[in-house]
């Protein structure tokens, strides 16, 4: 009888603990970001959504002019959207994030317009502290060029990097 005493106190015990912890912990459904160098390109504008806590879908937006330093006159305009989920662990506010997904946009050239399809990753540090605040990130952001005629932002595999600042809500 004093065994089952003592397992129903231990296991309120650490039922309680949990409730606590899980009550500390509290992440932020929203952010928004702007990220540079990074899965969009040049920079994009995203919006991050969480499903389950530190499991979050992405979507962004970037359109800009190409510069060419060999060709001055170059007029191409590439617009991207990147679409991801990524996933962050981690304690308090520093994060390691990883994730996946793809870049889908165009490049209007001189000679028409053509589609860009490739994958893109995000491997790196997060800061994002529990409730709202600001978001940093900064990772790799590799990409593996899917369509043979765009090839943006290289053919085949192309490594990059990016920087995000943003707030979380």
């Amino acid at each position: 009888m004093k065994t089952k005493k003592l397992l129903l106190a231990a296991i309120l015990i650490l039922t309680s603990i949990n409730s606590v912890k899980a009550q500390e912990v509290i992440f932020s459904k929203n952010s928004i970001f702007i990220e540079l160098l990074g899965n969009g390109g040049a920079f994009s504008f995203n919006y991050e959504r969480s499903f389950k806590p530190k499991l979050n879908g992405r979507i962004g937006f970037c359109s800009f002019k190409s510069i060419d330093l060999l060709d001055p006159e170059n007029k191409d305009r590439i617009t991207t959207i990147p679409v991801m989920i990524t996933y962050f662990t981690g304690q308090k506010g520093s994060h390691f994030e990883i994730g996946g997904g793809m870049l889908f946009g165009t490049i209007n050239e001189d000679i028409g317009l053509s589609a860009i399809i490739d994958l893109t990753a995000f491997l790196g540090y997060r800061y994002h502290a529990p409730g709202n605040g600001m978001l940093i990130r900064i990772g790799l952001t590799p990409f593996l060029a899917l369509d043979n005629k765009a090839n943006y932002p290289d053919k085949g595999l192309f490594l990059s990097g990016g920087l995000s600042l943003g707030y979380h809500f």
